[in-house]
C-alpha cells in the first residue's frame, strides 16, 4: 500500500500549496476575505496614499486593479489606492513614496501592479 504524505494529498488535491494562498485584499476596512484583520500601519500607508491620490485629482487613464502586493509579517497582502480617482496618474504620482513607506514599516517583496486599462 503506497503511504500518502501532505505533498502527495496537496498534489491531488485542489488546495493550493501555503504558497499559492491568494493575498489578503483590502481597501479601508473592506477585505477579502471578509473579516480578515490588517494591521494598523498598513491601514495608515493605504489612508495616505489615499489622500495624496485624492488632493491630486482624477487625472490620466481609468485603470483597474492596480495595487502593490506584498508580505508582512508572514503573510501576503494586496493594497489598491483606495480613492475615489479612477485615473491612474492620480496615485502613480506618488507610488515610490508609498513603497517607501511599506518598506519603511517591515514589508517584504513589494511588487506594484500596474492593473488594466478600462
Amino acid at each position: 500500500m503506497k503511504k500518502i504524505t501532505n505533498a502527495t494529498f496537496r498534489q491531488q488535491s485542489i488546495i493550493p500549496p501555503a504558497e499559492e494562498t491568494p493575498p489578503i485584499w483590502f481597501s479601508g476596512s473592506a477585505t477579502i476575505p471578509n473579516g480578515a484583520e490588517i494591521p494598523q500601519e498598513l491601514l495608515d500607508i493605504q489612508r495616505q496614499w489615499k489622500e495624496k491620490a485624492d488632493a491630486y485629482g482624477d487625472v490620466g487613464t481609468c485603470v483597474l486593479g492596480a495595487g502593490f502586493l506584498f508580505r508582512y509579517r508572514g503573510r501576503r497582502y494586496e493594497m489598491p489606492p483606495s480613492t475615489r480617482c479612477q485615473g491612474s496618474i492620480s496615485w502613480e504620482h506618488c507610488r515610490d513614496e508609498i513603497q517607501r513607506m511599506l518598506e519603511a514599516a517591515g514589508a517584504t517583496d513589494i511588487t506594484y501592479n500596474w492593473g488594466r486599462m478600462d
